[in-house]
This record gives C-alpha cells, sequence and structure tokens, in this order.
C-alpha cells in the first residue's frame, strides 16, 4: 500500500502522506503549520480538489481527487495528441508535489540552520478507489492528533480540517463532496469515533 510510484491520473482520489525523517520534527512551531500549507495551496490547489488533511509534529496527510484534465484544443485534436497533452498534465501534478516539499524543506532548512532531508522519502500515494475506504479515511486522517495521544477531541487540533465541516467560514475543503459519503453532518460526526477507526489506524502504521 505504501508507494511513490502509484500514478497520478485526473479524476482520481488519492491519500498523499509522508513522515520526518529520524527523530526530526516537520513543523516546530505555528508559523511553519501555515507555511506549509500556504505551500500546499501555492503549488498544488489548482490541480487538487482537497477533502481532508492533517498536519502532525513529524508527518502529514492529505485525501485529494486530482482536478480534471482540461486542455485548451481544437476540434480536430486527434487522440494520439490528447494523450500526450494527459501525460504532461500528470508530470506538472507530480512535480507540483515534488516542488512543493522542496519549498517547505529549503524554507525550514534556512530558518533552523539544518542541511539534508527533510522527509523520510518521496511522497507516498495510495489511489482511493473504494467508498468504505473513503470514509475510513477522512476518519483517520482527522482522528490522527487523537490516536497520537495529542489531544482528546479532533476539533482541538488545530492544522486538521476537521473543524471546518462545523463552520460556516470560507474554505477550500470540498465539504459537500465529502458529506455525500456520510449523508449528513450529524453521520458525518458520529462516524469520527476512536474505537471504529482504531483497527483502520493499525493498518496504516508507517
Amino acid at each position: 500500500m505504501k508507494s511513490t510510484k502509484t500514478p497520478i491520473i485526473p479524476e482520481f482520489t488519492y491519500h498523499l502522506y509522508n513522515h520526518a525523517n529520524a527523530d526530526k520534527n516537520l513543523f516546530r512551531s505555528d508559523d511553519n503549520y501555515v507555511f506549509f500549507l500556504k505551500r500546499y495551496s501555492d503549488f498544488l490547489a489548482s490541480y487538487f480538489d482537497t477533502y481532508a488533511f492533517c498536519l502532525m509534529p513529524n508527518h502529514f496527510h492529505f485525501l485529494v481527487r486530482v482536478k480534471p484534465f482540461q486542455p485548451i484544443q481544437n476540434q480536430d485534436e486527434d487522440k494520439n495528441s490528447m494523450a500526450v497533452l494527459e501525460m504532461a498534465y500528470r508530470r506538472k501534478v507530480t512535480n507540483a508535489i515534488k516542488n512543493w516539499i522542496i519549498s517547505y524543506t529549503n524554507s525550514y532548512n534556512k530558518m533552523f540552520g539544518c542541511t539534508g532531508n527533510l522527509f523520510v522519502q518521496k511522497i507516498r500515494r495510495i489511489l482511493v478507489d473504494d467508498d468504505e475506504y473513503f470514509r475510513n479515511l477522512v476518519n483517520y486522517i482527522h482522528l490522527n492528533p487523537v490516536l497520537h495521544g495529542f489531544t482528546e477531541q479532533a476539533e482541538n487540533w488545530k492544522y486538521c480540517s476537521y473543524s471546518a465541516y462545523f463552520s460556516t467560514k470560507p474554505t477550500k475543503i470540498e465539504k459537500n463532496v465529502v458529506l455525500g459519503y456520510f449523508d449528513n453532518l450529524e453521520n458525518f460526526k458520529y462516524c469520527h469515533d476512536l474505537k471504529r477507526i482504531e483497527k483502520f489506524a493499525r493498518l496504516m502504521e508507517f
């Protein structure tokens, strides 16, 4: 399941995650968390619909869908040309993911006087092609701070998308899409139960 080579395909959904190298922390201050999310938006907002995320001190999780490939083309464009253009789009998305991490690593190393790899390896990505797996991932991502003992309630962790689902403030999280998998907000909250996700969490351990 833990792959860095799963191909990026438009309109498919992925779990993206990674861990800090050795005993490092990815985030040492609130400013680090904020900057990491800003870099995510700068590099990937034009390529991804974001369903859920959670930033932990030494790792992160995102659940995203690759936006459709929409080339500017002539009606006479043949299928071979379209295939080439789509492959180029897929490379752009992959490079944007890489550049997001490089940009944050370079800024982090400059800020703290560090050198070398901040992350353990390239971002891992898993294709999400099952509704139950999707729901479990949403729960797992939001409950990460609880699973790791940082808080007793997901809503108390600032750098997690859980609270966005209960807020009226503007958000880039695609709430309506996700709630469609849970029927409604009440069931969404009910399903975020630690006992329900512990078995799934063991399968996702780094």
